[in-house]
This record gives C-alpha cells, sequence and structure tokens, in this order.
C-alpha cells in the first residue's frame, strides 16, 4: 500500500481508514476524483493557500501536513470491506507517536472508532475528540468520498471549522 506521508513534528496527520484501489494503483493518497479530499484539505487552510492535489500528496509533509491510513495491508474502496484483523491499531499507533504530529485529523469515522475503542473509548462524532494519541490533539471529519452521508456543501461547512479550530488550537509556525 501507500507510504506513510509523516515526519517530526507535523502539525496535521489526516488518517484515512484505507488506501482506495484507485489510489493503491496510482500510487497516490487520494487519488480518485470523487473523492472530495483535496477540495476540503484546500477549504481548511492549513495547506496556508498552497496547491494541493493527489501528484503533489508527497509535498504535503513540507507544509507541515501528513497523510497515512489506519488498515496499511489492503486497499480496500469500502470499508465494509474490511475485516477486523486489517486493523493494526497498536501499529498505527507506533507510527502516530514516533512522528509525534500536535494534531490527528481521521477522515471519516471508522478508522477514529477502531482507534477510540482500542484506547478504551466509546464511538466519535464529528469534531474534537476529548482523548489524544500521545500529545496529539484528535478530530474527526466527515469522510471525503463523495458517497459519504451528507453532502460535499455541508462537508465543506465541518472542514472549514477544522481549519478554524487548528488556528485556534495551534500557534502560527514560525
Amino acid at each position: 500500500m501507500l507510504p506513510d506521508l509523516l515526519r517530526p513534528g507535523l502539525r496535521v496527520v489526516f488518517v484515512g481508514t484505507s488506501v482506495s484501489t484507485r489510489s493503491a494503483a496510482a500510487g497516490r493518497y487520494y487519488a480518485n476524483p470523487t473523492n472530495k479530499f483535496w477540495q476540503l484539505l484546500a477549504a481548511t487552510g492549513p495547506a496556508e493557500g498552497r496547491p494541493v492535489s493527489a501528484p503533489l500528496d508527497t509535498t504535503l509533509p513540507q507544509m507541515g501536513l501528513g497523510l497515512t491510513d489506519l488498515v496499511k495491508t489492503r486497499a480496500s474502496s469500502s470499508d465494509a470491506l474490511l475485516k477486523g484483523s486489517d486493523y493494526d491499531v497498536p501499529a498505527f499507533l507506533s507510527r502516530i507517536e514516533a512522528a509525534a504530529p500536535k494534531v490527528v485529523a481521521f477522515n471519516g469515522g471508522k478508522a477514529a472508532d477502531q482507534v477510540a475503542r482500542y484506547l478504551g473509548h466509546g464511538r466519535t462524532a464529528d469534531g474534537p475528540a476529548d482523548w489524544r494519541i500521545g500529545n496529539a490533539l484528535v478530530y474527526r471529519l466527515p469522510s471525503s468520498p463523495a458517497a459519504a452521508a451528507i453532502g460535499t456543501g455541508p462537508k465543506m461547512a465541518v472542514w472549514r471549522e477544522f481549519g478554524a479550530w487548528v488556528r485556534q488550537h495551534l500557534p502560527p509556525e514560525s
């Protein structure tokens, strides 16, 4: 599957459940044009107006942003096709703790809920969580695929709220 786009000290790491089959084939995160991740990311503001897209995914760490998935051994365009054994939460936590980001942002609920349960917390709701991963604040965003439960407009509003939340909780980089 795709390599993590992580390095120590990132401001925000976005976490998907698993890479889609289309993204795996393309070798790029969120490569399916029906997935709204790149539009939503641009709207949040952490990229500070710099271009973001699947072909530029490897440039995100230079902007203080990272990408990873909870499931690293299987590509699946649907969470429903994943098995319990696909979720390696301890390995995920190790990768996140090594990178030590300031914020972990889950792109959708499946990965967030898997991690929350493993850490002894209940199901998550969209917005900031009341628990952390290491020292990182945790936030759950509505899932970026176009087929997700809410439409792009409401989803965009929630992702913009996330951008404002990040600016409120993290001092600007110097």
